[in-house]
């Protein structure tokens, strides 16, 4: 009797590693054969990458977007004016990852004059803002007008732009508004 339970214990016992086995290789071929993040959003059109004019490239995640970006250097616009045009674009049509309601960090480098230009642009607390504005009630830190910041981001394009910008400001929100008013198109990934 002993052994007809050993043997049923290492029969179930060879059915699971089995069964866990194949499962295992299952999965891993059905990881192996899914193609990758870049490969599923790039592959049927590298524009969607990025886009170039003659020694100068705008890459988002937006062909639109990139399109608006290099269209500043047509325009004879600065790396700043592409950026900024690019990144209000980015706004509207991606507006879940970044936009006029949020703030920004900045890097520019100019390799003629070695000057490295650093800008925050995060959001900032209201002016009417105090230390112990949340004691009497911590929910309101997160819910509710008191939770709420200034948004940085206009005020940071607009400091870049005046510090390194050639086109005229209006120039570089008018494709992006255009964009909002007429529509653009929706790609599968967003």
């Amino acid at each position: 009797m002993n052994k007809a339970i050993t043997s049923n214990k290492h029969l179930y016992l060879g059915l699971i590693m089995v069964s866990a086995l194949v499962i295992l290789g299952a999965v891993i071929f059905t990881v192996k054969s899914q193609p990758s993040y870049q490969e599923t959003r790039y592959a049927d059109d590298p524009k969607l990458w990025y886009s170039q004019y003659p020694n100068k490239i705008v890459q988002s995640d937006s062909e639109v977007c990139n399109d608006i970006g290099v269209s500043m250097f047509q325009k004879n616009g600065t790396a700043a004016d592409a950026a900024i045009a690019t990144a209000i674009c980015i706004g509207v049509v991606l507006n879940c990852d970044s936009g006029l309601g949020g703030g920004m960090f900045l890097t520019h480098s100019n390799d003629e004059t070695n000057e490295i230009y650093r800008l925050n642009a995060r959001e900032t607390a209201p002016i009417n803002s105090f230390k112990d504005m949340y004691v009497a009630d911590p929910s309101s830190a997160v819910k509710g007008g008191l939770s709420i910041a200034v948004p940085g981001a206009v005020k940071g394009y607009q400091e870049f732009h005046e510090k390194h910008g050639q086109i005229a400001w209006k120039e570089l929100w008018q494709p992006s508004i255009e964009l909002a008013l007429n529509g653009y198109p929706l790609t599968e990934f967003f």
